[in-house]
């Protein structure tokens, strides 16, 4: 077992996580009961899952902007260079 699974293990086991996990777990329970709820977050209406779309719109803005950001807003290191 490597050292990222025995860390998932460790945090399975915290009781503590449980004591905040439980109310929430209602919260969110409730809060998708109605069909029209589940439909939307599930993608019904659209005809595929509305969760990759809701995570990789993100990340992709949050990597390309890492990767286009212009040289001048980025420290000098070395030798200027072309792109």
């Amino acid at each position: 077992m490597n050292i990222l699974q025995q860390a998932a293990r460790r945090l399975e086991r915290l009781e503590a996580l449980d004591k905040v996990a439980k109310p929430l777990a209602g919260a969110v329970g409730r809060a998708v009961r109605p069909r029209v709820m589940r439909n939307l977050l599930s993608g019904t209406d659209l005809g595929h899952p509305l969760h990759p779309m809701l995570t990789d719109l993100p990340i992709g803005a949050w990597v390309m902007s890492a990767r286009w950001t212009p040289p001048a807003a980025r420290p000098p290191r070395g030798p200027p260079t072309c792109w």
